[in-house]
């Protein structure tokens, strides 16, 4: 799934972004790096990944950049992602990034 939504397949990109926000534990230092580098390439849903990565690392004020970024560039189902994440990271999100 990680290739289809690396090369734009919106669905597999929703639905890779649906498993991190709801199981975040299962977030790699691979699956970081490849956001990282995806984000940078200006994909928006991976910046949004991003944005989640960071806040597993608990690095608040990186993730809302990201997510907020995100939203930015038009990834449309930011708000709703936002609801699937465990409470305890989504609290961590400065009101810039929701």
């Amino acid at each position: 799934m990680k290739e289809s939504a690396a090369s734009g397949d919106d669905s597999a990109q929703n639905k890779l972004c649906r498993f991190f926000c709801e199981s975040p534990n299962k977030l790699s230092t691979d699956d970081f790096a490849w956001f990282n580098k995806l984000a940078a390439d200006g994909q928006p849903w991976a910046q949004f990944m991003l944005g989640v990565c960071y806040l597993v690392a608990e690095d608040p004020a990186q993730a809302t950049a990201w997510m907020k970024k995100s939203k930015e560039e038009g990834f449309a189902p930011v708000k709703e992602l936002l609801l699937t994440l465990p409470k305890e990271l989504s609290e961590m999100l400065t009101p810039e990034g929701q």
